[in-house]
C-alpha cells in the first residue's frame, strides 16, 4: 500500500490540465487518483507482476488515467475523439483488442489497457499489449473507477477550455485551442508535450549566452511544434485533434482541418490596407491577404521582395 507520506498533491494532479489553480472538483479527482494509485501499488506486490514501473511513473500515470475517467465524466471528448477517429480508419474504437461489446461513452477495460500499454510503451518498456499484467491492473482501476462512475462530478471549467466561439476569426484564438490540445491535454502529455519540453531544454542550452534572443528562439520552438508535431497516436497534427474535437457540425472545424502549414519563405509585396498585408508567393505565384497581426516585420511602404520570417497561416 503507498504510504501517506507519498500521497499525489494538488501540484502534480494539475500538470495534466490546462490551467494552474484548483477548481472545485479537482479536490474529488485528486483523492479518486490516489484511490487508483494505491489500487496500482497493491496489485504491484503481486509476485507474478513484471512490469518495470517505479514509484514516479506510478504517480504519474494515476494523474493520466483518472483524466481519462474525468474527460469521460466531463464530456471534453478528449477520448471520444480518438476512439471516433480510429473508427472511422479501421472500422474498430481500439486497436489489440476485441471491441464487439464496446460500451461508447462510459469506462472500458480495455480502454484502461490501451492507455496502459500507449504509457509504458513511452517509457521504453516494450510489453505486449494483451500481457496478463496489463489486462489484470486494467481490470483493478477500472473497478476503482465502476464505484465512482455514478457520483462523479463534471469538471464544467476544464470543459471551457477546449471549445472556440463559433464566429471566432482572430488566428491567435485558434492557435490557443490547438497548443492547449497538443501541450496541455492529458492523452499528450507523454507525447507531443514532452517533446516540446525536451526540445526548448535543448535550444535554451545551446543559446544559453545568447540573453537577447533566447525567449523568441524558445518561443519558436512551441509556435512550429503546434504546427509540425504530429502524436503518436494516429500521426495527426493539432489542426486536425481540433477540427475532429470540435466535431463536424462546428463552423469552424473545416477552417481547422484545412489550416495551411507555417510558410518560411520569400514574397512579394504587394500593398496593404489598415488590416491586411495582400502579397505573392514568389515561388508559386499564389496570392495571400495576411493580417497584420500575424506578421512581425516593419512597416512595408512600396512594393518588393521580402522575406516571410515569422508565420503565415490562414484560418477562414
Amino acid at each position: 500500500m503507498k504510504k501517506n507520506k507519498d500521497r499525489i498533491y494538488i501540484k502534480s494532479w494539475l500538470n495534466y490540465k490546462p490551467y494552474e489553480k484548483q477548481v472545485i472538483s479537482d479536490s474529488y479527482y485528486l483523492e479518486l487518483c490516489n484511490k487508483v494509485c494505491e489500487a496500482i501499488y497493491s496489485y504491484k506486490n503481486n509476485p507474478n507482476f513484471n512490469i518495470i514501473l517505479d514509484n514516479k511513473v506510478i504517480d504519474d500515470f494515476s494523474c493520466f488515467i483518472t483524466s481519462y475517467f474525468e474527460d469521460l465524466i466531463s464530456g471534453t471528448n478528449i477520448w471520444n475523439t480518438f476512439l471516433k477517429l480510429h473508427e472511422e480508419l479501421y472500422n474498430k474504437p481500439l486497436p489489440f483488442y476485441d471491441t464487439v461489446d464496446y460500451c461508447k461513452k462510459e469506462i472500458n477495460q480495455h480502454d484502461i489497457s490501451f492507455l496502459l500499454w500507449y504509457y509504458v510503451m513511452y517509457n521504453e518498456n516494450l510489453i505486449y499489449p494483451n500481457h496478463e499484467n496489463i489486462t489484470k491492473m486494467a481490470k483493478v482501476i477500472y473497478d476503482v473507477f465502476d464505484k465512482e462512475w455514478e457520483y462523479a462530478p463534471e469538471n464544467e471549467f476544464l470543459k471551457s477550455f477546449y471549445k472556440i466561439d463559433e464566429n471566432e476569426t482572430d488566428f491567435y484564438e485558434a492557435r490557443k485551442l490547438m497548443d492547449k490540445i497538443l501541450f496541455k491535454s492529458y492523452l499528450f502529455q507523454i507525447d507531443t508535450y514532452a517533446r516540446l519540453i525536451e526540445e526548448e531544454i535543448e535550444v535554451f542550452n545551446e543559446n544559453k549566452d545568447d540573453v537577447e534572443h533566447i525567449s523568441s528562439l524558445v518561443y519558436e520552438v512551441r509556435a512550429s511544434g503546434i504546427h509540425n508535431y504530429c502524436t503518436r497516436l494516429l500521426a495527426l497534427k493539432s489542426n486536425e485533434w481540433t477540427a475532429h474535437l470540435l466535431g463536424k457540425n462546428h463552423p469552424l472545424y473545416h477552417d481547422f482541418l484545412n489550416m495551411s502549414p507555417r510558410i518560411y519563405s520569400y514574397f512579394y509585396y504587394i500593398g496593404q490596407d489598415e488590416y491586411d498585408i495582400f502579397i505573392e508567393h514568389i515561388a508559386t505565384g499564389k496570392k495571400f491577404k495576411l493580417t497584420k497581426k500575424s506578421l512581425n516585420t516593419p512597416d512595408l511602404n512600396r512594393p518588393g521582395l521580402f522575406k516571410i520570417i515569422n508565420e503565415i497561416l490562414l484560418l477562414g
